[in-house]
């Protein structure tokens, strides 16, 4: 069971992902929540790689009266994130209320919050359905679907074979197979349990010494089934037949030099395939956009981000109160099988604008000449096909 102590409050969050570049070659990334004594702060993409390394930062997680971030876990598809949390009463009394929040990932900030079980795991399914796993009590962690309209909580599943509880489970969602997955840690050892989130069967996949107790705060599964857990600041690659590696990556804080391991907790899935990163930010969770304009006399560089609205990106060049170009990309499948990108601008410098499709690999370059007022973008076809 869950010991109530800073050491294991200290739950950030980390997103598994796959960052595809212009030659579609598959990248693993995920997301990094760093924070102290598990409130909320910064997020951080981080490549996982042989030797881990930071592509870009996200968000900062703007939650009211945060006392202890615990799980964390993205909608497929949309700009939201589910976060389960303990917050602190506006009065100094002892105690806090176990609460998720519904989370916008442009700003950071909370849409919706509701009261809910303690929760040490979220995940959401393809169908953009949530679930929780309760904080183990008894005979093991037990599944909940939760209702983010009405905020209600249902019993779903529990564990495949009952056990003593000794430390807390965590639940992800792989989107290889459809299925989900519990991994729990009780007085008989490790053990991982498959849950079909349609019948809510429960299988016993691995158990014992395959899976190494390690003690991890969070499992993920990449789109290709490939599976993620982490561990004092470390990843270990986990396989569905053999188990957990051996041998993990640290997760160091570039902004540090490289010395400072990036406190982590609880992972989850990014369904889609955008990371955005300082250079270029997501549109759809799909679309990279990336701007760079050039001063008359000049040298081409990157415009200034500024990310309001999960639909469409502004771009300032010469000082950030001065919007020069605003691009957005959209979903025009059920007209003509097609997304569709638009933009304008209040310039007439040179300007290149690339959007790069991180699903199938596809790029569109659109550019203006120097000296030129910018003419209004409006590609209706500029990638054919809907996956």
């Amino acid at each position: 069971m869950r010991t109530q102590h800073p050491e294991t409050l200290t739950r950030g969050a980390v997103l598994l992902a796959c960052l595809v570049a212009a030659t579609a070659t598959p990248v693993e990334a995920v997301l990094v929540h760093a924070s102290v004594g598990g409130r909320p702060g910064q997020v951080k993409i981080v490549e996982t790689d042989e030797v881990p390394r930071v592509l870009g930062s996200g968000f900062v997680l703007q939650l009211e009266r945060p006392f202890a971030v615990w799980a964390f876990a993205q909608k497929p598809g949309e700009n939201e994130f589910a976060v389960f949390f303990l917050q602190s009463p506006t009065k100094p009394i002892p105690g806090t209320s176990p609460v998720t929040a519904l989370v916008d990932s442009v700003s950071g900030r909370q849409r919706k919050v509701f009261p809910t079980r303690e929760f040490v795991g979220l995940a959401y399914t393809a169908d953009g359905r949530l679930f929780g796993l309760g904080l183990c009590v008894g005979s093991g962690s037990q599944l909940y679907e939760v209702d983010t309209i009405r905020g209600t909580q249902t019993l779903r599943a529990g564990p495949a074979r009952p056990s003593q509880c000794s430390s807390s489970d965590m639940v992800a969602y792989n989107p290889a197979d459809g299925m989900l997955y519990a991994l729990g840690f009780s007085a008989q050892g490790p053990y991982l349990d498959q849950i079909d989130p349609t019948s809510f069967a429960v299988t016993r996949v691995l158990e014992g010494p395959p899976l190494r107790d390690i003690r991890p705060s969070g499992l993920a599964f990449s789109w290709n089934g490939k599976g993620v857990v982490v561990s004092n600041s470390r990843l270990y690659d986990l396989d569905l037949v053999t188990g957990i590696s051996q041998y993990g990556r640290d997760l160091f804080d570039s902004d540090s030099c490289g010395v400072a391991p990036l406190p982590v907790g609880a992972i989850s899935p990014v369904v889609a395939g955008c990371v955005p990163t300082t250079r270029g930010p997501c549109l759809g969770q799909r679309f990279r956009i990336e701007v760079d304009f050039t001063p008359s006399g000049g040298t081409p560089q990157p415009a200034g981000i500024l990310l309001e609205s999960p639909d469409s990106i502004k771009f300032w060049f010469f000082n950030k109160a001065n919007v020069e170009l605003i691009v957005k990309v959209l979903d025009g499948c059920a007209v003509n099988g097609s997304h569709w990108v638009f933009a304008g601008g209040l310039t007439n410098v040179a300007v290149t604008i690339r959007v790069t499709d991180t699903m199938t690999g596809a790029v569109k370059t659109y550019t203006n000449p120097q000296g030129t007022a910018f003419l209004p973008v409006q590609d209706t076809s500029a990638f054919p096909g809907c996956l």
